[in-house]
């Protein structure tokens, strides 16, 4: 298991040295693009009301920077933890909720891989859907069970 409970909300961290660097190099690269809210990252901003642009508007104006600063808290956290031996609770709930917004802007990226090997972006999006995996069923163990 890549995330074991120990107790008291906190988890082991069980990744090799290659899979904790991918994941850093994976948040690092996406962070600067989250911040420009660059193309690629269209999915992690989804309209509140496509069909209207005046409630569109009001829903941006509500939401403000918030989105787009709860997806670089957890991407930050990823950087930062990502050679820790343990985690809390709130920290392995960060890394869940980034490598979800990694799989939201690979997946797009897997779909029209731009590189002559297009198996990287595979492989890729499922180490990632591995380790969300994982991270989920360390926080709720009866998840496992479904």
């Amino acid at each position: 298991m890549p995330f074991t409970p120990i107790g008291d909300n906190r988890f082991s961290v069980n990744l090799p040295g290659e899979a904790r660097a991918l994941l850093r190099s994976l948040a690092e690269d996406l962070m600067p693009r989250v911040r420009e809210r660059e193309r690629e990252t269209w999915r992690l901003f989804p309209p509140g009301h496509a069909d209207d642009t005046e409630r569109e508007a009001d829903y941006r104006e509500l939401i403000g920077e918030s989105l787009r600063d709860s997806h670089l808290a957890a991407l930050a956290v990823v950087v930062e933890g990502s050679d820790a031996d343990e985690l809390s609770r709130e920290d392995l709930e960060a890394w869940m909720r980034a490598v979800g917004s990694i799989r939201l802007v690979v997946g797009p990226a897997r779909e029209n891989p731009t590189d002559e090997d297009g198996w990287r972006h595979e492989v890729t999006a499922g180490f990632l859907g591995a380790v969300q995996q994982a991270a989920i069923e360390a926080l709720d163990p009866e998840f496992r069970a479904l």
